[in-house]
């Protein structure tokens, strides 16, 4: 029986390195012993730098690469990218709600421009209504009115039934459509919407 000379360990005839520190027992050649030493030696080193790899990624937060010598994709990183991506989903909501609000505001006011103008369209046919003098104008007024919806051409009807000449349909056709006429009220609801 042999003893390893290091550590004193029992050592059989066969083996070329103690099996408990590594080290050569007298059969071995020096360039054994060498190349024994330096595998060693690489094992533990490349065992110690992917052990401090992964113990330096646990304490940073980062997740280390399979062979354990880097360390990649930081966790604040991916953690900013949440942040990032919760604060755009955020934003783009409030952005939306307050084009939304706009918008609704924008309707809420045209709403109140019609209802302005449709007063101002029934003030304006009230007036004319009340400023109606000669029997002739209260004739015309009344029976186009009346004609309005039963005829296809109601002035002509107005024309016979009020005793109107062809020269004064036409100045009441016009006197009518400017006094009850809301024409221009209406372009700008046709321009606008």
């Amino acid at each position: 029986m042999k003893y390893c000379t290091k550590c004193e360990s029992q050592v059989s005839e066969s083996d070329k390195f103690c099996s408990d520190c590594g080290q050569p027992t007298d059969q071995t050649s020096n360039d054994e012993v060498i190349k024994a030493d330096l595998k060693v030696e690489l094992t533990n080193t490349t065992t110690d730098k992917a052990f401090q790899a992964v113990s330096s990624s646990i304490s940073s937060g980062k997740k280390a690469v399979k062979k354990g010598t880097k360390a990649t994709t930081s966790f604040f990183s991916s953690t900013g990218f949440l942040v990032v991506l919760i604060l755009g989903g955020v934003a783009g909501t409030a952005v939306y709600l307050e084009n939304h609000k706009k918008e609704e505001r924008a309707r809420e006011a045209a709403s109140d421009q019609r209802w302005f103008d449709n007063m101002m369209c029934s003030t304006k046919q009230a007036r004319f209504r009340k400023n109606l003098k000669t029997e002739k104008e209260i004739c015309v007024y009344t029976q186009y009115r009346a004609n309005y919806n039963l005829y296809e051409n109601p002035w002509i009807v107005t024309r016979s039934s009020c005793g109107l000449s062809y020269s004064e349909l036409q100045h009441y056709q016009d006197w009518y459509k400017e006094g009850v006429s809301c024409a221009q009220i209406q372009d700008w609801y046709e321009n606008e919407y």
